[in-house]
């Protein structure tokens, strides 16, 4: 998810339009659900209004791929990217669609600056509350996915793993934070990169046991 967004919306011919479309209202219907019935909030802006998405978007050169999805204020957007020879959408993976959901959330409520530090925390929350979604039919915590955005790039492979960050070249601990430039050559002071830390922080909170090892 990055602020500037250099993407057109035009599908890709390659993908099955009916089947995404579908895939990610569920996955969508699915967030607003979990917001409505754990979190007890009216939609993305608390109000009710319309979760608006363009699925399968390319960047302006026309590639076809463009690997990111964000939340623009007003929408949803999802890229896709090529596995195994042919285009999976981003709005196939139910923990993408619900970090970026959460992240609309996030402006309507508390608003935290997307730079820096307070940029990573940023990226966390909307990860923590895309797993939490993705797993939430699974009630053993012990066998979550804590995977990122598995399955949407090439081999298989995920975006970020809140159980081991280190395996994405991510901190795990403050002691490693990175100071990156605060631009978007520099991630905007790594808001992808330093996410790892509260990510980590909160695998272990979530997995916690207590006093009898439970």
């Amino acid at each position: 998810r990055t602020p500037s967004m250099p993407a057109s919306r035009k599908p890709a011919s390659s993908l099955p339009m009916v089947r995404t479309a579908a895939s990610e209202g569920a996955n969508a219907a699915d967030v607003l659900k979990f917001l409505n019935t754990v979190l007890r909030r009216n939609g993305v802006d608390n109000r009710g209004g319309p979760v608006h998405s363009t699925i399968n978007c390319v960047e302006e050169n026309d590639a076809e791929e463009w690997h990111n999805a964000t939340w623009d204020l007003k929408q949803m957007m999802y890229g896709q990217s090529r596995v195994n020879g042919k285009l999976r959408s981003w709005a196939l993976a139910k923990d993408i669609v619900a970090h970026e959901l959460t992240h609309g959330i996030t402006d309507y409520t508390a608003r935290i600056e997307y730079l820096g530090e307070s940029g990573a925390l940023n990226e966390s929350y909307s990860d923590i509350f895309g797993v939490i979604v993705a797993n939430e039919g699974q009630p053993d915590v012990k066998k979550w996915n804590w995977l990122i955005g598995e399955g949407l790039m090439e081999g298989e492979k995920a975006l970020r793993d809140m159980r081991r960050p280190e395996k994405f070249e991510q901190p795990s601990h403050m002691d490693d934070y990175q100071k990156l430039p605060k631009t978007f050559a520099g991630d905007w002071g790594g808001v992808h990169v330093n996410s790892g830390i509260h990510n980590k922080a909160a695998y272990n909170l979530l997995t916690a046991k207590d006093a009898d090892g439970k």
